[in-house]
Parts: structure tokens; C-alpha cells; sequence
């Protein structure tokens, strides 16, 4: 499936990326923007197939999309080839939907952000503590019912996290440690 972009070592840019120099929208160039050659970055996808308005070459050419084409960037790709088709992680896509997502990513700035190891590291030592607490604190079907909680609201600020300042905090880490420990003190 694709799911990184790279920039590739020639001296050419990539599609996307002269895509989004193009736009209005294009105001950096810095190193945490703009990948260097063999640097990947992962692709936040907006949607599945569809979430980028698509127009057949007759709704072109008769002037049918002519208000929704204007200042806006065109990629025109083939969509009934299987040699255009690309698995993604939210289902098949175009070539041409997989670039459009690839630059809004850089116009938006919409890429994954990983936070550093030492800062996770920290963040389930507090949980560990946290649960050890709990668990020393109140009887075992009450510390059971607020893990329960608990591992509902990681959760849940896990993907709000994700979905507001697109940073990826894991969320197998810390269930199976709040589940293991609960098992531990049992």
C-alpha cells in the first residue's frame, strides 16, 4: 500500500511538489517542509477515493466545471486503467487522487508528526504510575472499572491528538500496559 512519499535523488522535483509551488498557498521552504532526497514522510490522507472532485474530460471541454476548476490545482490522471490504480490504506486510488493528497499535505502541512521516544517514554511511565496507584488505592472491581476509563480516554485523546495537530501517539503501548498490569496485580 502506499503510504510514504519520497522525494526522489535526481535533480527534477516530484509532481507534487511543483503542484504546490504553483499554488497561492506555497509560502516555505524549510527542511521540516520539504523532504530531502531518500527522506519519506508519511501521507495523511484526507479521505478514500472520492474526496477530491473528479471531472471527465467532456464536463471539461464543455465548460460544465469551469466554476469549479477556477483557481484551484488540476491533476489529470486516468481512472480506468489498472496500471493507474494504487492500494492505499484507505481502499484503491488513482495515481492522480494518491498526488492530490500528497500535495495538500504540503500546503496544509498535514504530514504525520512523531513525538520524540523520551517523551512516549515519559507518557507511559506517568500512566504506569498512575495505574499502580489506582490499583494500590481502591478494590479491584473499582481500579478495574476506572483502568476501563482510563484506557477509553487514551484513546479517545489519542485520535483527537491525531486529528487536530496530526501528531501520532501510539495506542497498543499504553492499553496493553494499563492490561498487563491490572494482570500483574491480580
Amino acid at each position: 500500500a502506499v503510504r510514504r512519499f519520497s522525494q526522489p535523488y535526481v535533480s527534477v522535483p516530484h509532481l507534487a511538489i511543483k503542484l504546490a509551488q504553483f499554488s497561492d498557498s506555497w509560502t516555505f521552504y524549510e527542511d521540516s517542509l520539504y523532504p530531502m532526497p531518500g527522506v519519506s514522510k508519511t501521507i495523511n490522507y484526507r479521505g478514500g477515493k472520492g474526496t477530491f472532485p473528479i471531472f471527465s474530460l467532456r464536463e471539461v471541454m464543455g465548460g460544465l466545471a469551469d466554476g469549479e476548476l477556477k483557481n484551484k490545482i488540476v491533476v489529470i490522471g486516468a481512472a480506468d486503467l489498472d496500471t493507474h490504480l494504487l492500494n492505499t490504506p484507505l481502499g484503491v486510488m488513482t495515481r492522480s487522487e494518491v498526488i492530490a493528497n500528497v500535495v495538500d499535505n504540503f500546503l496544509n502541512n498535514r504530514w504525520f508528526r512523531y513525538p520524540s521516544r523520551l517523551l512516549l517514554a515519559a507518557y507511559l511511565l506517568v500512566l504506569l504510575s498512575l495505574v499502580v496507584w489506582l490499583l494500590f488505592s481502591y478494590p479491584q472491581s473499582v481500579a478495574f472499572v476506572l483502568l476501563i476509563w482510563i484506557g477509553l480516554a487514551i484513546g479517545a485523546l489519542s485520535l483527537w491528538i491525531f486529528d487536530t495537530y496530526y501528531y501520532w501517539l501510539p495506542l497498543l503501548a499504553p492499553l496493553s500496559m494499563i492490561g498487563f498490569t491490572y494482570i500483574l496485580f491480580l
